[in-house]
């Protein structure tokens, strides 16, 4: 049968939602992460930044959920973290959690179907004491009306825990963080067969091994860094 061949492409995947780290503000274009000196801020909320009219106008369909909250926030700053999971919220309040779907080697794949771990963050008196003042902070972000049912934000908060990748440049520095869905299918592995590759916000997973069968539950990643990068992330965001 057919392999998966060394240095072969398996996948790729767009991002559901991204978010360019705010300690790379005003150094990279906040749509497609490119470095500029000739970057232009949003003219409403001046926090985002763009390298021409048509990264800015692409991300608008993004943006516009969030622009009018971050101006509210004034002279207070979003967290990275903050921003993301607001971006969650706002991309199911428009599209629901069944749409947009990947489908990955015959595997539907969509926000709905993502692992969430939440039962384990129920279990946890002091993770339920630190989600509670997580939607406090929330609220004072984006407004009562905006956050979703408990049992909701939970499931929205594990998956954003345990989906999310930190999106890399070409030097491995961290420059923002995507939620992934044909990404999310590959499992972690100590002796991984395949690596992850970042262009801009996309991500790409090449084998470094032979892969038998071209069988997509037989490709893994290393998720450590990304594990201990997404601890980092879901531990700011409760502290």
């Amino acid at each position: 049968m057919s392999c998966f061949k060394l240095g072969e492409l398996i996948l790729t995947s767009k991002p559901y939602a991204y978010v360019l780290d705010n300690k790379c503000r005003g150094l990279r274009c906040d749509y497609c992460f490119k470095k500029s000196d000739e970057l232009k801020r949003c003219s409403q909320c001046t926090f985002l930044y763009f390298c021409n009219k048509i990264c800015q106008t692409k991300a608008w369909e993004v943006h516009k959920a969030e622009c009018k909250f971050i101006m509210k926030a004034k002279p207070n700053v979003p967290s990275t973290s903050m921003r993301f999971i607001a971006l969650l919220i706002f991309n199911i309040q428009k599209k629901g959690q069944d749409q947009p779907v990947e489908v990955v080697y015959g595997r539907k794949v969509s926000f709905r179907t993502l692992m969430s771990h939440s039962e384990e963050i129920k279990k946890s008196i002091k993770r339920s004491q630190q989600m509670i003042a997580l939607v406090g902070t929330l609220k004072d972000y984006i407004g009562k009306d905006n956050i979703p049912p408990p049992a909701e934000f939970i499931e929205i908060f594990g998956k954003m825990a345990i989906n999310s990748f930190s999106i890399a440049d070409n030097e491995m520095q961290t420059i923002g963080t995507g939620l992934y869905l044909g990404a999310s299918v590959l499992d972690h592995s100590c002796c991984p067969n395949a690596d992850v590759v970042f262009d801009g916000v996309n991500v790409y997973i090449h084998a470094t091994n032979h892969i038998p069968h071209r069988d997509i539950s037989k490709v893994f990643i290393s998720y450590i860094e990304q594990l201990d990068l997404t601890e980092k992330r879901q531990n700011a965001l409760l502290d």
